[in-house]
């Protein structure tokens, strides 16, 4: 499980200088968490600011970030825990969509 975490962490950060937008990271980001999570529309997510460094990004901007896809009806949140009302608009902004709707 920590390989696959670097692994992915490693992923994420080739992803930010690749210069997705914030929303783009974000969003890869839930549908990642949302495969890793066994498909479950209602995914554990951390604080914003524990989010904000692993994705290596400030906390504004992660919450800039998830109130876009809130305001577009993508996502909805909680304390800790993010639910996914949209996940074929979510994965719009997820470069990860055709591999993700394959299986």
């Amino acid at each position: 499980k920590d390989n696959a975490n670097y692994m992915r962490y490693m992923n994420i950060r080739a992803s930010n200088a690749a210069c997705l937008s914030i929303k783009e990271l974000v969003a890869r980001d839930i549908i990642q968490r949302y495969v890793d999570a066994s498909k479950r529309i209602s995914i554990a997510i951390p604080s914003q600011e524990e989010w904000a460094l692993f994705l290596g990004i400030t906390r504004e901007s992660l919450s800039r970030g998830l109130s876009a896809l809130r305001k577009e009806k993508l996502v909805s949140t909680a304390v800790n825990e993010l639910n996914i009302d949209d996940l074929q608009g979510l994965s719009v902004y997820s470069v990860q969509e055709e591999s993700f709707f394959s299986n």
